[in-house]
């Protein structure tokens, strides 16, 4: 493992020689030369010609696009739900997701806002505009960071229950990551029913109007000081089949209990009725011991009317409408395009992705006929948890509409889905390559890399749809890279499917196991190669000592514990996945990877950091010859007057105005880096900057430190 960190060191050094010129009084040389010099290296001569006529080119004003208002990167919160709101220009709907799962449709568009779920630790948050006819907007994301509170308060009771709309409700329990009960686990009413006083209440249709039920027959409330019996409504004199309400209430003498009054007389009822007697409550009657309605013995008080079942019921009844629509929406469906399919294959289509209600009432869907299950003599389908699933068509060549409604217990919007059954057509499948297995650790970006996938007739397309990723039969993204990130130890099967314009298929597998780390344990880096010896960074001495300048230890020079430089890394994964970049700089550099990484994710990541520290200077800038000035090397040194000094001072963006130089022709000793927060402790004369250094102190190096910089973010 040491030679091979010599070997890159040397290599890298190598080429910045190259690119140098070693350094002369009249030129400095940058990175830009290192490509044009070795672009043999990275890129062929084919290559070259392709990437030329391919050319570059960008969206204009026009394009979607996407911005996170809130909260802030690297937000500290002590929710498992957080709100996440946000802008957009030129769409017709938002996606946000959270650690690269699926994306979920967010309400809004010029201003959108979404409520997402948290898992303990960092949690990467991603959103993405998209107009119909336009492609969709670059990824922007944030990282929020979710902290479990270790003292909590209840919200609520052991499964109790509230409305949360006409149709659903939630149900009380631990839901979250701390040990306190909240409300939480969204359920729908059964069908004809509605959510009304924090329960499920069954709805009778009538002739004049609807009927909600409240309680079960026979059962019994206090109220007051008083009871009340539930039993069968009656309107205009017809008894509603189904349909329970509590009826009047009967006064006790005493006290109620479980909704019967409280008595020490065996020959009255509770509320003192003899009997075999009428109460003074009518229709209320006393048959051993219990309170009954008899209308029928007892007659009715005031205008009301006697029923059949002996309850008695107001001669007008008051009509009660749940129409809700003149304050609600109806849910908005977005484009689904058409799903192409041969008998052989399956539909597994998340119609959560498409749908969104503006008031963020639960959304149910079910076909047009409010059924789960369609059957038909070309297909079978069925929707579970808002995902449609269809097995094999059993007929080709046809296209199957299939119709649907979205309802969130309010409103319902009807929309279709189209599945076109191809027939098998002539030609070569598709061969599949999901990439080599990967070995990584919690919280870091991996990245899935289907590039080396192919298609002999040259039918494959570049397009998302093209490349489509599963984890246990369920999509988790597409597109030929994809990012993942995982928050705990465990082994991910994911599989790729690909499909080439004539609908043939081709599938392949990875592994992506996440582990404990067993490196760099010392530091929280997340990024770091599985071979290295170090567990530390500067300045703990760990590693082989090694003198190129100065004499350092390997694990203080090039520094893969260093958690500080881990940002660089996940701006090259963010580059080669197709985020866009914080500013110009990296932007160039990145545009320079995409384009001749032929879609080759390390590839592309290598070639970002390459750029990045040469010609695109985006985390190095300049030469630091105030280094060779200092050690009063008059041929590195352009300016005599700065000789034994800790002039020039480089251009960077960096402040270097406290940087010293402590040596004179007499004492001329190698500089040494003692402190990062007090740069006038620091001799800079020749010395070899550990990585974190370069990159984010100085912002600036000699070609040695460039070296240790590049050879660390590659390594």
């Amino acid at each position: 493992m040491k030679k091979r960190v010599l070997v890159v060191f040397l290599v890298s050094l190598f080429l910045i020689t190259i690119i140098s010129g070693y350094v002369n009084a009249e030129k400095v040389l940058t990175f830009e030369d290192l490509w044009n010099n070795l672009k043999d290296i990275f890129v062929s001569p084919r290559d070259i010609l392709t990437a030329n006529a391919i050319g570059g080119g960008g969206g204009g004003s026009s394009d979607p696009q996407v911005s996170i208002s809130s909260p802030s990167n690297n937000a500290q919160v002590t929710t498992s739900q957080v709100t996440v709101t946000g802008t957009s220009i030129s769409s017709t709907k938002v996606n946000v997701r959270v650690n690269s799962g699926s994306w979920q449709l967010a309400p809004g568009t010029s201003s959108w806002t979404i409520i997402v779920n948290l898992i303990p630790g960092n949690n990467l948050v991603e959103a993405q505009s998209c107009y119909s006819t336009s492609p969709c907007s670059s990824i922007r994301s944030i990282n929020i960071n979710y902290t479990v509170p270790t003292n909590c308060n209840d919200e609520c009771s052991s499964e109790e229950k509230r409305c949360i709309s006409g149709i659903s409700y939630e149900r009380c329990g631990n839901f979250d990551f701390d040990s306190c009960l909240e409300f939480g686990g969204p359920q729908s009413c059964d069908a004809n029913q509605i959510c009304q006083s924090n329960q499920c209440l069954n709805v009778v249709q009538t002739e004049s109007g609807t009927c909600i039920s409240n309680c079960n027959p026979g059962q019994r409330r206090c109220l007051g000081n008083g009871y009340q019996i539930c039993e069968t409504v009656v309107q205009n004199g017809i008894m509603i089949e189904g349909c329970y309400q509590y009826g009047n209430v009967a006064s006790c003498s005493s006290t109620c209990q479980n909704g019967f009054c409280s008595s020490d007389s065996q020959n009255t009822c509770f509320d003192g009725t003899p009997q075999n007697g009428c109460s003074l409550i009518k229709p209320l009657y006393c048959s051993n011991g219990e309170l009954l309605n008899k209308c029928q013995e007892c007659g009715c008080s005031g205008d009301k009317i006697c029923s059949p079942s002996g309850s008695c019921v107001a001669k007008k009844n008051v009509e009660q409408s749940l129409d809700l629509s003149l304050i609600n929406n109806a849910p908005t469906v977005t484009q689904i395009d058409t799903i192409k399919i041969k008998k052989n294959e399956e539909v597994n289509l998340n119609l959560n992705n498409y749908v969104y209600d503006k008031e963020n009432d639960p959304i149910k869907i079910t076909f047009k006929d409010n059924f789960l299950i369609y059957d038909s003599e070309l297909i079978s389908c069925k929707l579970v948890e808002n995902f449609l699933k269809c097995d094999h068509p059993k007929i080709s060549d046809q296209k199957i509409s299939l119709s649907l409604l979205a309802n969130d217990g309010k409103k319902a919007s009807d929309f279709s889905v189209n599945i076109m059954v191809m027939l098998e057509k002539e030609g070569n499948k598709p061969i599949a390559n999901a990439g080599d297995d990967i070995s990584s650790y919690i919280d870091s970006v991996i990245v899935l890399d289907a590039s080396k996938s192919y298609d002999v007739d040259g039918d494959l397309m570049k397009k998302d749809n093209s490349y489509v990723w599963y984890e246990n039969e369920n999509e988790v993204g597409r597109g030929i890279n994809l990012k993942l990130k995982y928050g705990k130890v465990g082994l991910h099967r994911i599989k790729l499917i690909v499909t080439d314009e004539n609908g043939l298929t081709s599938e392949d597998g990875v592994k992506v196991n996440i582990r404990t780390k067993t490196k760099c344990l010392g530091t929280n880096t997340i990024y770091f190669p599985q071979d290295t010896i170090c567990d530390t960074k500067w300045s703990q001495n760990e590693g082989e000592l090694i003198e190129i300048n100065s004499k350092g230890y390997s694990c203080d020079l090039i520094e893969v514990c260093d958690e500080s430089i881990d940002y660089i890394i996940e701006d090259s994964i963010n580059c080669c996945s197709g985020n866009v970049l914080g500013n110009s700089k990296a932007t160039s550099a990145c545009n320079f990877a995409n384009k001749y990484s032929e879609d080759d994710s390390k590839k592309c990541q290598a070639l970002y950091l390459i750029k990045s520290l040469g010609a695109a200077q985006v985390y190095m800038q300049d030469y630091f010859e105030a280094e060779m000035c200092c050690r009063g090397y008059g041929s590195l040194c352009s300016n005599i007057n700065y000789l034994y000094t800790a002039n020039p001072i480089p251009n960077t963006e960096g402040d270097l105005s406290k940087i010293q130089c402590y040596n004179t022709p007499e004492n001329n000793p190698l500089g040494e880096w003692v402190s990062d927060t007090q740069l006038d402790k620091n001799n800079i004369a020749l010395f070899d900057a550990p990585a974190h250094v370069s990159l984010n102190i100085l912002n600036t190096g000699t070609c040695n430190d460039y070296s240790f910089a590049l050879t660390t973010l590659l390594r």
